[in-house]
């Protein structure tokens, strides 16, 4: 059984690597292949992270709490470089890291992110560089986590994700 990790700034995610046995039953109660079952688990996780990570930016929230509750604020050098209506405001100097992220495949690993080749137009970096820069931080830049909060949220309700996701299969007639 291939289990699909998925890809998100440099964090590798393996979900459902510890509930084998669940992925078992379910493939021998319903006649599916269980790699089947886990691929199509990994892509629903794919776009629920995309999703929450396009909400939380549009929210201003990670969880609960606000970006600006939980980041170091933003300076005023960057803000006065920023679009008034983007002003303080994590994630948003342009619309396009958030807008145009993609899932890609490579060599069994779902990627959430950008292919190398993309290139931010307004700065000219890597887009991938900036997500880390984001994520992780620099010397210079704070970090302002997006992904792995939401990462490290679905990882400890897991389960409840891969009842979601056999529940709609069962829904739409796919088992």
């Amino acid at each position: 059984m291939k289990v699909f990790p998925i890809s998100v700034a440099k964090l590798i995610y393996r979900p459902l690597s510890k509930s084998l046995s669940r992925i078992k039953a379910v493939s021998k109660a319903y006649d599916i292949n269980e790699d089947l079952l886990l691929q199509s688990f990994s892509v629903y996780l794919t776009t629920l992270i995309q999703q929450r990570a396009r909400e939380h930016v549009s929210k201003q929230k990670i969880g609960r709490s606000s970006m600006s509750s939980k980041y170091k604020p933003l300076s005023n050098s960057y803000n006065k470089s920023k679009p008034i209506n983007t002003r303080n405001k994590f994630w948003t100097y342009s619309d396009f890291l958030i807008n145009n992220l993609q899932t890609y495949t490579i060599n069994n690993i779902i990627h959430i992110g950008y292919q190398d080749s993309v290139i931010h137009p307004r700065t000219g970096a890597k887009a991938n560089d900036i997500i880390q820069w984001l994520e992780y931080g620099t010397l210079s830049i704070p970090a302002r986590p997006l992904f792995t909060p939401i990462v490290s949220r679905i990882s400890r309700e897991i389960g409840v994700y891969f009842e979601a996701h056999v529940n709609k299969l069962i829904e739409d007639k796919k088992l």
